[in-house]
């Protein structure tokens, strides 16, 4: 494989995922704990974009949470 190409890895089967459930998966893949606020903060800061749904509860999307994953693992897990 050449160094340009990227390895996408889909981390997230749902559809959507709240804050709390992407810091446990998230915790999984670098082999550390992350707390659930960390990923909370992120939301508000608009790092990782986010939905309310009908029910009042925060939301990330598939895409964007594997998007925001790849990234994150890319940069921090070396």
């Amino acid at each position: 494989m050449k160094n340009s190409e990227e390895v996408f890895v889909d981390y997230v089967k749902e559809d959507f995922v709240s804050p709390y459930k992407l810091s446990k998966i998230l915790s999984k893949v670098v082999g550390k704990n992350l707390p659930p606020q960390m990923m909370y903060n992120y939301v508000k800061k608009n790092i990782i974009a986010s939905e309310i749904n009908s029910t009042g509860k925060i939301e990330i999307s598939k895409e964007i949470a594997n998007e925001w994953m790849n990234n994150y693992v890319k940069k921090n897990c070396k």
